[in-house]
């Protein structure tokens, strides 16, 4: 694609899309398809021009309910949430193992997209849990 704007914004819409959906086939198809969404929401962000940014406060925020619920809906549907990490490989002394949490990561690009979409005029239906792109 030739926009990479329009193509991120496809992206960002399949990425929501497939949080906010309630089915859940089967955990690991689940997290298969967040790990592949992810990769193609990274690559098309890397294709995004640079910007300056003068006012980064314009979008309203998610609520945390809704970030909430977003994210007990990914942990339900991913059955397994927590891993360990090492937040710092490099340092000398040894560091202590991080807990983390695959649906708290999940929802927090959800959570980062959504308000860009809506201000764009991305749409969400509560129907079909789908997010969509503006019509162009």
């Amino acid at each position: 694609m030739d926009d990479p704007i329009g193509a991120f914004t496809a992206e960002a819409c399949r990425y929501c899309s497939l949080i906010e959906d309630s089915s859940a086939p089967n955990s690991r198809v689940f997290a298969q398809a967040c790990l592949t969404q992810v990769l193609r929401l990274y690559e098309a962000a890397l294709l995004l021009p640079e910007v300056t940014v003068e006012n980064v406060n314009l979008l309203e925020r998610v609520k945390h309910e809704a970030w909430n619920a977003v994210r007990e809906n990914v942990a339900r549907r991913l059955g397994r949430d927590y891993y360990w990490e090492i937040f710092e490989p490099l340092e000398q002394e040894k560091p202590d193992p991080i807990l983390g949490s695959l649906s708290d990561d999940l929802a927090d690009i959800w959570r980062d997209l959504i308000p860009a979409l809506r201000a764009i005029g991305g749409t969400h239906s509560k129907h079909t849990g789908r997010t969509t792109p503006p019509a162009r």
